[in-house]
């Protein structure tokens, strides 16, 4: 049996078959755009915590060493973080957070250090769509490694050369990256598994994945000074109480413990000269692995408004410590006023 369909009622079905073609066009268009400017324009970060980044003189006293010329390099309501010395020690590299909102993006600034307590203004060293942490110095290279938060939310170490040439990623296969060090060509990293991984890799061999050498770590990771080995705070030694901070040898994986952490701290660096240096709360503390002994005191910002310092670098001459420190507004003024004036008594009392 054969049925007839008036021109209207052909016409109609046309048009709603063209319809429904066209709706699911433009959805498809819609779904791909909004792929497309998520991967070129990544969800932007939650906001972090405000912290800002102090510069303090190392002295030498009758008890050893310490600290003064106290002074706050950054001073805003914002994230200020992860300071890293230039290999002269005039530039001061850190990430810097810009707030939108309760959401965030961090890039890479740099400081010039100068003479005499002074400092530059803070600028960009790289201004890009991704956010940018962790800036450290390539070795033998005029260029920054940084892990890259890339368009789809994976985070991975890149090559930022200082020179304006273009950035180039380092590993394409270990991710999430969170930390990292590098000893010549090796590298280790601080990989955001469960529990949190150390992984080491070769650098010239970028699709390799990370090998684990140990579980359950700090986010420090430090090279240890004219030594092929690296240092990290191990959170579960067996057969030990507490947080260790730990020594990784290039050549032969072996890991020694070197001096227990501080409680609940898992920040240190090294001086040039071998020296560990650590701080619990506003207290700051050395170590000498050749003189056998514990922790010794080398200053106590507490007096000055100091609650907690967490991150520490260490100028290549050993002149100068950065370090970070969370601080609301009225805090850091009374912590800036308080060590002024103790540098200014101190500075009279000297005077013959």
């Amino acid at each position: 049996m054969h049925h007839k369909h008036s021109a209207s009622a052909v016409s109609r079905a046309a048009v709603s078959r063209a319809t429904v073609f066209l709706n699911g066009r433009i959805r498809l268009a819609i779904a791909v755009a909004v792929v497309m400017c998520w991967t070129i324009f990544p969800a932007p970060s939650p906001a972090q915590d405000a912290t800002d980044i102090y510069l303090a003189s190392i002295i030498v006293t009758e008890d050893g060493l310490g600290l003064e010329d106290v002074r706050n390099l950054t001073a805003r309501e914002a994230y200020d973080n992860q300071p890293a010395f230039s290999a002269d020690g005039s530039v001061l590299y850190y990430t810097r957070e810009t707030r939108s909102g309760e959401s965030s993006q961090t890039d890479i600034w740099r400081i010039e250090l100068q003479g005499d307590a002074k400092h530059s203004e803070p600028g960009p060293v790289f201004e890009t769509v991704e956010s940018e942490y962790s800036p450290t110095l390539i070795p033998g290279e005029n260029a920054l490694s940084v892990i890259r938060v890339e368009g789809d939310g994976s985070q991975k170490l890149w090559r930022m050369p200082l020179d304006g040439k273009k950035p180039s990623r380092i590993l394409d296969r270990v991710q999430p990256v969170g930390y990292h060090a590098w000893c010549d060509d090796e590298l280790v990293l601080f990989v955001l598994a469960e529990p949190h991984e150390l992984q080491r890799v070769r650098a010239d061999q970028s699709t390799n994945l990370g090998r684990v050498v140990a579980k359950d770590i700090g986010r420090a990771l430090k090279k240890i000074p004219a030594q092929d080995a690296f240092s990290f705070v191990h959170k579960s030694v067996d057969g030990k109480d507490g947080w260790w901070i730990q020594k990784l040898d290039v050549e032969t994986d072996q890991i020694t413990p070197l001096i227990r952490a501080f409680d609940g701290r898992e920040d240190f660096t090294w001086s040039p000269g071998g020296k560990l240096w650590m701080a619990d709360g506003a207290k700051v503390f050395r170590w000498c692995p050749a003189c056998g002994e514990g922790w010794w005191p080398v200053a106590d910002l507490t007096e000055h408004g100091f609650k907690t310092i967490t991150r520490m670098a260490i100028s290549p001459d050993g002149s100068r410590l950065a370090f970070v420190a969370e601080h609301t507004a009225a805090e850091r003024n009374a912590a800036e006023h308080s060590v002024s004036e103790q540098t200014a008594a101190e500075a009279s009392s000297a005077e013959p």
